[in-house]
């Protein structure tokens, strides 16, 4: 089975589910006839058919899923714009804000520290940035810290892997989910140091980074993984704390009243 982690690094994968999504979207598009873009009065315009501004619904929408495939967000969350949200509204807010003002958090490489426990909307949350990243056409990459230490050391004496893992590493936006308890100083000095050096780069690039944690302080996370760390991401990261509750079984009446079972 094709996961997101694959979708990041694998072309062949890519371009596989790229071409299912073209068979189920746009091919059967009665506006455009499975053309992507729209034909006129006076035929097809070749010098403007490729603009975005013309192309069709179904196009747009393709566009959408390849590159939310392409952010290496999971799936599950392609549709968090629309979860409504009932519980840590102030939480909520300040997403709302960093996306509305994202722009502004690029140009000068602001990110976010979500902290809370496990079950509380940071993801929906983080794919929220995502969504607003790539509807402005900005590189986003949506990956967990696990997978992200998982690439790194399966760089180490794979020169094809280790491009690929620094192109990931610079997009414009970048997400380190689940940098969690779990991994509270593994034993490996390696971890922590190129966890600091990719934040400490990107911090020099003038690129958010954006980490999502169960810890619930700042100072919990330098307790795990170094005041080094942190020290680099308070520079240029807010701290954005979600309260306790579980919040999955609304998302999955959520879940159940987009499918159709619910008003």
């Amino acid at each position: 089975m094709t996961t997101a982690i694959d979708w990041l690094i694998d072309d062949g994968a890519r371009a596989q589910a790229a071409l299912k999504f073209k068979e189920q979207i746009q091919t059967p598009c009665e506006i455009c006839g499975g053309k992507g873009y729209i034909v006129g009065d006076e035929g097809i315009d070749y010098d403007t058919a490729a603009r975005p501004a013309d192309w069709c619904v179904c196009r747009r929408k393709l566009s959408l899923l390849i590159r939310l495939m392409e952010s290496g967000l999971p799936r599950e969350f392609w549709q968090a714009e629309k979860v409504k949200v009932r519980r840590n509204k102030p939480a909520f807010a300040e997403i709302r804000r960093y996306i509305d003002k994202m722009e502004n958090a690029v140009k000068h490489g602001l990110g976010l520290i979500m902290l809370g426990e496990n079950g509380v909307g940071k993801t929906t949350a983080s794919a929220q940035i995502v969504l607003a990243a790539i509807r402005r056409n900005m590189s986003v990459l949506y990956i967990t810290f696990p997978n992200l230490i998982h690439l790194i050391r399966k760089s180490q004496g794979d020169e094809w892997l280790a491009e690929v893992l620094a192109d990931l590493v610079v997009r414009d936006v970048m997400i380190i989910d689940e940098l969690g308890k779990e991994y509270k100083r593994t034993g490996s000095a390696f971890v922590d140091t190129e966890l600091d050096r990719i934040v400490r780069n990107r911090r020099g690039d003038i690129r958010p980074t954006i980490i999502i944690s169960n810890y619930e302080t700042v100072d919990d996370i330098e307790d795990g993984y170094g005041k080094s760390l942190v020290s680099v991401l308070l520079s240029r990261s807010k701290p954005v704390q979600f309260a306790p509750g579980d919040y999955r079984d609304e998302q999955a009446k959520e879940f159940d009243r987009l499918l159709g079972d619910g008003e």
